[in-house]
């Protein structure tokens, strides 16, 4: 039997908050419900099929996306101070005689502050943004801290510009109010049995008072439609969306997770219970990133219209007012599944004679669901309240010691899928071995262990070791489970993932296409582990070079995505991104960079900037400028995903080197070998 170390679940509440446990957002190995076990794997990095060090530098091949980490500081190009006014400017005297004719004496005029290219920006504007959107200062403190940090000066007005020019300014713009206004009024008179709008731009929540305000200034009436003189289409820093798109149903407040936990001698009087010493292994220190801003930060999903370059089933309708289209309501993924588990949690907190493993084991569920719609950051506050509560209930009985490690296994995957792989790694290797302890090797659960250690080790594109641990897992299923028990498939098709990261792409093949049949037959074709296999394949086709049959893989499995998950869900984006890659492969650039944008844009907001997903997005996006030779968008790009890259997943990680790759190819093209050369050899140096 197992004996949990106390502190283990002391540690893990240390890193519990609260106040996040409402707020959340296809993961590398789908969640298999109904038998228990974690499911479908997708490619290494989420988006596509992670790639080798040995790649050669012939072939640019697509992979994991990129995103910016606002702790890295780029290297300085130089330092424009701008200078003080003069106050020494002499002034023509007029003659006496004519004094008071003159009117007042002229002022001295400030000398123009130097222009500031915008090259001269970029070592500073990671820096800038993080100050000032991120951390909310005001620009007089920004320009105080870089002055002091960088010796680099500006005026306040050119900061302003800047910062505009960057698009992160706060101030709503004009054209930006009006299209707010035309789009309320329209809601609120035509439209009164639907939910009021919220508005976004730039990622900040615009106040209704501030509408208001803009509406009184400019004689616009509460009773009637606005419709400005220049109409034109909704400006691009401009989202909206209704308050049931963000979250989950709304829940009276007996009914809610945040009413259950708040309950004395639930979770939180676990949580503040103190932790105690111990040279055991920290669950906590598995948690926390070690070298790396990335938090695994997964905003809540919000079901906005997202227009795909071809037909699609009849979820985008087109909206006659303002030529926008507009999204049909419908139930996110097993939405009614995840309102029942928190009723249920909710009603048993407050029943005298129910048991604290059933509220324990009912967290677990719902924490799977949330995995499931892709949801992470909510899924792993409530993973960590069920291991929270079991700290007071640990009676050293068996059936414990298992549901504690099924919570631990479980908060393995959701960390992985917020791109904390190292983390991950180390907590299924941990649960691995207790499990081994106290089930024995030979026990179904602890081949599961083994699973998602390989899986794991994917991720960290250790393939060599995932294939040797996924072939294992495969041959115990086959002899226990069978040939077309899920779980069975789910491993073939694993392993197929493995393979192909290996290059082995006949054996992938075959792997792929068995996984397919089965999940098809077994679960139906639009199941999403079917959809997850039908994505897989896709990839391995692209890479036989058999494009046409890629391309029609990846729309299917896009739609079939978009009507289950829906269009925001982060297997969806996996397949739009993937789409968009075989579209680029069938030379089609055009369509390719929208599709790539489009799902750079949506996977930045749902996933994070420093997401390995976006990570890739970016990237791929990047491959598809030099296509067009826009070299200097796709340098950017490429720089960008790198660099983010570096800090998330470290040098060696075969996306990075990848990074590495692209970016070196694309400077060779353009004549600068010593650059080229440089970037090279710095990834052989390292």
């Amino acid at each position: 039997m197992m004996d949990l170390p106390p502190h283990l679940f002391d540690q893990v509440l240390a890193d519990i908050s609260q106040n996040d446990i409402l707020y959340s957002t296809d993961y590398h190995h789908v969640t298999q419900q109904a038998y228990g076990f974690y499911g479908v794997g997708e490619t290494s990095a989420s988006v596509l099929p992670a790639q080798h060090p040995g790649d050669t530098p012939a072939i640019a091949q697509p992979y994991a996306s990129n995103s910016y980490d606002p702790h890295v500081a780029l290297s300085s190009q130089g330092q424009y101070n701008s200078e003080s006014a003069s106050n020494n400017q002499s002034t023509l005297e007029a003659p006496p005689a004519f004094t008071a004719s003159m009117g007042p004496p002229a002022r001295p005029r400030k000398r123009k502050a130097p222009t500031l290219r915008a090259d001269v920006w970029e070592p500073y504007k990671t820096r800038i943004l993080e100050l000032h959107v991120t951390q909310k200062l005001p620009l007089a403190e920004v320009r105080k801290m870089i002055k002091e940090e960088r010796g680099f000066d500006a005026e306040p007005r050119q900061y302003r510009t800047r910062i505009s020019q960057w698009k992160q300014d706060k101030k709503v713009k004009p054209q930006e109010m009006q299209a707010i206004v035309r789009k309320r009024q329209r809601r609120k008179l035509l439209e009164p049995h639907k939910r009021e709008l919220v508005f976004e731009v730039r990622n900040s929540q615009v106040q209704p008072q501030k509408i208001e305000r803009w509406m009184r200034r400019n004689d616009v009436a509460e009773s009637f439609l606005y419709s400005p003189n220049s109409l034109s289409s909704t400006p691009s820093a401009l989202g909206c969306h209704t308050i049931s798109e963000r979250g989950s149903p709304a829940l009276s407040s007996i009914h809610s997770l945040a009413a259950l936990i708040s309950v004395p001698g639930f979770v939180n009087s676990a949580a503040q219970s103190p932790q105690m010493a111990s040279p055991a292994l920290s669950i906590s220190s598995l948690v926390q990133p070690q070298s790396s801003s990335f938090t695994g930060q997964s905003p809540a999903l919000t079901y906005r219209s997202l227009p795909i370059h071809y037909s699609s089933s009849s979820l985008y309708i087109p909206n006659m007012f303002d030529g926008q289209t507009t999204v049909v309501t419908r139930p996110r993924y097993r939405q009614d599944e995840e309102q029942r588990l928190r009723e249920h949690i909710s009603m048993a907190q407050v029943s005298t004679g129910t048991e604290t493993l059933e509220i324990q084991r009912r967290l677990y569920d719902l924490g799977s669901v949330l995995l499931d719609q892709g949801r992470y950051k909510k899924a792993e506050n409530v993973v960590r309240s069920s291991i929270a509560a079991r700290r007071g209930s640990q009676s050293g009985d068996g059936d414990e010691d298992k549901d504690s490690l099924r919570a631990l296994e479980l908060l393995g995957h959701i960390l992985s899928e917020q791109g904390l792989y190292d983390q991950a790694e180390r907590l299924h290797r941990y649960v691995l071995r207790e499990s081994e302890k106290v089930l024995g090797p030979e026990h179904l659960n602890t081949v599961r262990c083994v699973s998602s250690l390989a899986s794991a080790l994917d991720d960290l594109g250790r393939y060599e070791e995932a294939e040797v641990k996924y072939q294992q897992v495969l041959e115990k299923y086959n002899k226990e489970l069978g040939p077309e028990h899920p779980d069975t498939l789910n491993s073939m098709n694993n392993l197929g993932v493995v393979l192909e990261n290996l290059e082995r792409y006949k054996e992938a093949h075959a792997m792929h296409q068995q996984a397919l049949q089965g999940f098809t037959k077994v679960l139906g074709p639009e199941h999403p582990d079917t959809l997850s296999s039908m994505n897989n394949l896709g990839i391995l086709l692209e890479k036989l070079e058999r494009y046409k049959e890629a391309h029609a893989m990846h729309r299917q499995a896009l739609q079939g995505r978009e009507r289950v998950l829906g269009p925001e869900h982060p297997n969806t984006l996996d397949s739009m991104n993937n789409l968009g890659l075989a579209l680029e492969k069938l030379e089609r650039y055009e369509e390719a960079q929208a599709m790539h944008q489009q799902a750079l844009q949506v996977t930045e907001k749902v996933l994070g900037p420093e997401h390995p997903s976006t990570l890739t997005s970016m990237n791929n996006l990047g491959l598809v400028l030099r296509k067009l030779e826009r070299y200097g968008e796709a340098q950017a790009m490429f720089q960008q995903a790198l660099q983010g890259q570096e800090t998330t997943l470290g040098l060696k990680h075969p996306d990075t080197l990848r990074s590495i790759n692209d970016l070196a190819l694309l400077l060779d093209e353009q004549g600068k070998f010593t650059e080229a050369e440089e970037i090279w050899q710095r990834s052989q140096r390292e």
